[in-house]
């Protein structure tokens, strides 16, 4: 007998689910994960990567190194000395720029971890260091929508 009420209870609680979710719900849903998916391909596209990237190392707004990011270059590290024995070791990839070593006090340029697409940066804010990777630059005149 307590079986068939509680067979009965599942049913009911059955039908209540069923209509709490309809069938135009669920192709609600699905044209809602297509938009996002279409979203995050777009975003995908729009990130240059090829033989177009540079690595860009400034200090207080000065570019010290530029590197184009290329499959048949050498990796190579560049020590960036800000003076009093301060300093960050930036290690350049073909694919990637990281932050190898850093004797700043909070190590958040070591801890960022690998950047390879335009518009990435690592930033060590008390040293004034920013590398960035960034596309093809090109000079675009100023025109009437940008002034």
């Amino acid at each position: 007998m307590k079986f068939l009420l509680t067979l009965k209870s599942l049913v009911s609680n059955l039908k209540k689910a069923q209509t709490l979710f309809k069938p135009w719900d669920a192709m609600a849903y699905g044209v809602v994960i297509v938009i996002m998916l279409s979203g995050l391909a777009g975003m995908r596209l729009l990130m240059v990567n090829g033989r177009d990237r540079l690595a860009i190392v400034e200090m207080d707004g000065i570019v010290l190194h530029t590197v184009y990011l290329e499959q048949d270059m050498e990796a190579r590290e560049i020590r960036v000395d800000v003076g009093e024995g301060r300093y960050n070791t930036v290690f350049i990839g073909y694919d990637f720029v990281e932050v190898l070593e850093s004797n700043c006090p909070d190590q958040v340029c070591v801890g960022w971890g690998r950047i390879r697409y335009s518009g990435q940066t690592i930033v060590c804010l008390p040293f004034k260091i920013v590398i960035r990777v960034v596309g093809r630059i090109e000079e675009t005149p100023i025109d009437e929508i940008t002034w």
